[in-house]
């Protein structure tokens, strides 16, 4: 991970905070389908919900993989939405990431900001 920003997208409750986070990462020799393929084999406790190739709002083809599941070492259930554009050697992720209970009333509000994400 070279680099990782957070914007809390919801008040804290329960010291939690729903938060959307973006991430830069590795991905030489791999396109957006060879990244999303590894990605899923390795999801370590989170079950896959669902996942796809999506247009983002500037016409890009972006991965998205939601799925939901307990950290290991946790008793609180999470809901993640990632959105992943991959370009030259980099992946850049924004993952919208809450409690299992407020992911449903987040994600219309949030989703839209995610498919605007472009690699640079």
């Amino acid at each position: 991970v070279k680099d990782i920003e957070a914007w809390m997208v919801a008040p804290g409750a329960n010291g939690f905070v729903a938060n959307v986070n973006v991430l830069t990462q590795d991905a030489d020799g791999m396109d957006l389908d060879a990244y999303l393929a590894f990605t899923l084999q390795h999801m370590g406790t989170f079950a896959v919900v669902a996942h796809d190739v999506a247009t983002g709002a500037g016409g890009q083809p972006l991965g998205r993989i939601e799925y939901a599941g307990t950290p290991s070492g946790s008793t609180r259930a999470l809901h993640l939405l990632a959105t992943i554009d991959v370009r030259g050697a980099h992946a850049v992720v924004a993952t919208l990431t809450a409690e299992e209970a407020a992911f449903a009333a987040l994600r219309p509000d949030v989703e839209p900001y995610l498919l605007t994400l472009r690699a640079t």
